[in-house]
């Protein structure tokens, strides 16, 4: 290449205006070569390569927002509840929590206090978590109301949504706790108070006939 740049300098120099004619036919005969035709039809030109576009980039991967936590408790066997919703499973289980913001456990076994833990975050607790419950101390109600049609029935202020009579329902144990029950059409209502000792068991039937009102005042 080097000695052919040499021989086209010096060329230029020795026989000048023969170069540029010979410089002027190539571009002739390239302008012509755009226009090629064979019987009188147009040859199509094959276009020049160029270079290709590059491909793009594939996107960053996504990161999986969640993550796999061992959820253990002492004694095993309790419900598990993720930010509120119940996840159908019981200690010892594994579920999955996010990792991109806090979040809650709550654990939930009978005759246990629930164990709450909140603010928690999957960096800092590891791939496993446990709680140790503590028993709780509460008695049993079974509680009925007569007449029980269009009844509600409270405990402490709490409506309850089981339907009468509800069995085995869980106190507080040695505290003073109210019980209602009000009839929704009348008005009409009845409260007892009751104190029950740790685990014990008491039947408690509500009377509404007793408080009902004489036709002279309704």
């Amino acid at each position: 290449m080097a000695l052919v740049i040499l021989f086209y300098v010096a060329a230029e120099t020795v026989f000048p205006k023969q170069v540029r004619q010979i410089g002027t036919g190539i571009q002739n005969l390239l302008s012509q070569a755009k226009d090629i035709r064979i019987d009188g039809k147009p040859v199509k030109q094959e276009p020049s390569l160029q270079p290709e576009d590059p491909l793009p980039l594939p996107p960053p991967p996504l990161i999986n927002p969640m993550r796999g936590l061992i959820v253990q408790s002492n004694p095993s066997g309790a419900e598990i509840y993720l930010n509120g919703k119940n996840t159908n499973k019981l200690t010892p289980a594994r579920v999955n929590v996010p990792t991109d913001r806090n979040f809650e456990i709550v654990l939930r076994k009978p005759r246990y206090v629930d164990y709450e833990g909140s603010n928690l975050k999957a960096d800092s607790i590891g791939t496993s978590w446990t709680a140790s419950l503590q028993k709780a101390r509460v008695a049993y109600l079974n509680i009925d109301v007569r007449p029980s049609r269009n009844v509600e029935v409270y405990v402490n202020g709490q409506k309850l949504s089981e339907n009468l009579p509800v069995t085995g329902y869980s106190i507080p144990a040695n505290q003073l706790v109210d019980v209602k029950a009000v009839n929704k059409l009348t008005g009409q209502k009845v409260t007892q108070k009751v104190r029950l000792y740790e685990d014990q068991r008491k039947e408690l039937i509500l009377q509404l006939d007793k408080n009902r009102r004489p036709s002279s005042q309704r």
